[in-house]
């Protein structure tokens, strides 16, 4: 009689720790996720609002070197 307890106390128990790390990996997957987006829209805006100009300023500045 105590044996079909126990096992349910098992197979329960596996089942919440099963479920516990699919939630932690989803977790994960989602900081992950987020993380890289983040990342990715800062190197967006590095290249595009800093690089960018730095890069025409340099460009005007030879072919003004280059025409006097």
């Amino acid at each position: 009689m105590i044996f079909p307890y126990l096992l349910l106390c098992t197979v329960a128990r596996l089942q919440k720790s099963l479920e516990a790390k699919k939630v932690n990996r989803l977790n994960h997957v989602i900081k992950r996720s987020i993380y890289y987006s983040v990342n990715l829209h800062t190197v967006h805006i590095i290249r595009w609002y800093l690089f960018t100009p730095l890069c025409v300023c340099v460009l005007t500045k030879c072919v003004v070197n280059r025409l006097s």
